[in-house]
């Protein structure tokens, strides 16, 4: 009987060993450094410039045709700004314009409305005897 109980004991613990082995965690490496993403290639300053191309250029332009009404044009209308008669007007221009840098007397009122219920003003890029719109073109020829 004693032998059996070593036997029983012995397999017992054989069993125990042996199911610890098998969760016996193991240490992983840490993963490899990731290399640094390639400097960009430099590009070489230009000291002559290519006249027949448009190559490595940047093309910047004002194009100086909205008008109102009461700006002094002989327009004397919403052009390039809306389109459309009272009330249904809707604007033609696909972002309204920054106009922060603008004084108040550059500025002419619009039949619209912001949000605030204030009314939505637009510039006129017309030049008349009042010099008014100089400044507008000078604002919108800085960017």
């Amino acid at each position: 009987m004693m032998r059996q109980r070593l036997i029983v004991g012995f397999v017992l613990m054989l069993g125990i060993v042996v199911s610890c082995a098998q969760n016996v965690v193991t240490a992983t490496p840490p993963p490899a450094p990731v290399a640094p993403p390639p400097a960009p290639t430099p590009i070489p300053p230009v000291t002559v410039v290519d006249s027949a191309s448009l190559q490595q250029k940047t093309l910047v332009g004002y194009q100086g045709w909205f008008s109102t009404p009461g700006d002094g044009s002989k327009v004397n209308g919403w052009n390039h700004w809306l389109r459309g008669s009272l009330p249904n007007q809707t604007p033609l221009v696909d972002m309204w314009p920054d106009l922060r840098e603008y004084d108040a007397d550059e500025l002419f009122s619009t039949p619209l409305t912001l949000p605030d219920g204030s009314p939505a003003k637009v510039f006129s890029s017309y030049q008349g005897e009042n010099g008014r719109a100089a400044l507008s073109v000078d604002a919108g020829s800085r960017y």
